[in-house]
């Protein structure tokens, strides 16, 4: 009998619903296939290294100037992290994009007996590296926080939540603003398809939250594990997080014996046991993962601000999914090494 092998996670940058006017700009995953053993070792070396007494040396101290270069000690190419870490990163800004295309212009052309969904992400792609310059960076921005705003189903204490009707007036304001054609194409799609918008105008509490990044994460980071193990079952050990409600975590174990095609490519279903959440102080292993989705995410940030280079860049890189979420042009891409996909077969699509 094949033993079950448990991937302990944990995330950084996550700040629920609100993609648009949080505090990081990148959303981080991290992944670990360590012992207990393994990462009490990695930890009690950190905390060594740090001289830190804490009961759980947090990813703020690792990352502090001083100590960076302990942590990139750790994750030097024959160290005990390699081939070990999957780090998923997420630009928040694009995943907005995302669910503008698949909430509205996607859902509208099902409701007319079409499947674009093959055209999705090269449709976002388009609207996210163009939108900015066909309608100035303050336009741009108004759009993307009007349709996070109304989406979002957790609300601000003592606000009050956008009205359709509010929502329908920004995007006719912003969509008559586009100084490019394929822009003004775009939008005018997502205006046709505008009333499918009115269903979040007050949104049952009950929905999963369309714009919480990290259940989508979990459903891609099961199959990118399943492509480096092969066909063995998984458990994911995860973090405490109030979005991995029962619902979700049923949703994406049923979720995950699906096959999707990314890139042209039918990935393999995955034997996906249990999604389990624990509190970190519990489990050396999310620590561990907490200390690396940290980095991975002060990694993508800076590379939006255009710094794709550095230490602690060049070790996080090997560790990067090669299918994080960002478009076509972003500097996230260019963290990818070219090899990313070496150890991938082609028994590991099978």
């Amino acid at each position: 009998m094949t033993q079950l092998i448990e991937i302990a996670c944990d995330e950084s940058g996550s700040e629920g619903e609100n993609l648009m006017e949080a505090a990081h700009s990148v959303f981080s995953h991290a992944s670990v296939n360590l012992s207990v053993d393994e990462a009490e070792a990695i930890m009690s070396d950190l905390a060594g290294r740090t001289r830190s007494s804490a009961q759980e040396l947090k990813s703020k101290v690792l990352l502090r100037p001083a100590n960076r270069r302990h942590l990139i000690e750790v994750l030097r190419p024959d160290g005990p992290l390699t081939g070990r870490v999957n780090i998923y990163l997420a630009d928040k800004s694009f995943f907005v994009v995302g669910k503008i295309v698949s909430l509205l212009i996607e859902e509208d052309a099902h409701a007319h007996g079409l499947n674009i969904n093959a055209y999705e992400r090269a449709i976002a792609n388009q609207l996210f590296d163009l939108g900015p310059r066909a309608l100035g960076e303050a336009d741009w921005k108004r759009l993307l926080v009007g349709f996070n705003s109304l989406v979002r189903t957790k609300k601000r204490s003592n606000s009050i939540h956008p009205s359709f009707s509010d929502f329908v007036a920004l995007l006719d304001d912003v969509r008559l603003r586009s100084k490019r054609r394929r822009v003004t194409e775009i939008l005018g799609l997502v205006w046709e398809a505008r009333e499918q918008a009115r269903q979040f105008e007050d949104p049952s509490e009950s929905l999963l939250r369309e714009l919480e990044p990290i259940v989508p994460t979990l459903n891609w980071v099961a199959t990118s594990w399943r492509l480096r193990l092969g066909d063995v079952p998984i458990a994911f050990i995860h973090d405490e997080h109030w979005a991995l409600n029962e619902e979700a975590t049923e949703l994406l174990v049923k979720a995950a014996k699906a096959r999707v095609s990314i890139s042209g490519l039918l990935m393999p279903s995955v034997d996906l046991r249990s999604i389990s959440l624990v509190d970190s102080k519990s489990d050396p292993r999310v620590q561990v993962a907490d200390i690396l989705a940290a980095a991975g995410r002060v990694v993508g940030e800076d590379a939006l601000e255009g710094n794709t280079s550095g230490q602690l860049a060049e070790s996080i890189k090997p560790m990067l999914d090669f299918n994080g979420l960002w478009s076509e042009n972003s500097p996230l891409g260019t963290l990818i090494p070219p090899d990313a996909t070496a150890h991938l077969s082609r028994e590991s699509f099978v």
